[in-house]
């Protein structure tokens, strides 16, 4: 199990200036799997932009 604060601060962590995205308004584990397949033009658009 993971606590959110710990999620923050390996995001945080990550060495690159554009990440995909951190998903605001929940802490449910649960809502975070889910959001790629209610959302997928986020992803898409990040493929897109850094594909070379």
């Amino acid at each position: 199990m993971t606590r959110p604060e710990d999620v923050q601060s390996i995001y945080d962590a990550i060495p690159v200036e554009e990440k995909l995205v951190w998903i605001e308004g929940t802490t449910r584990r649960f809502d975070g799997y889910n959001y790629f397949a209610e959302h997928p033009e986020v992803a898409v658009e990040w493929f897109e932009s850094h594909a070379a």
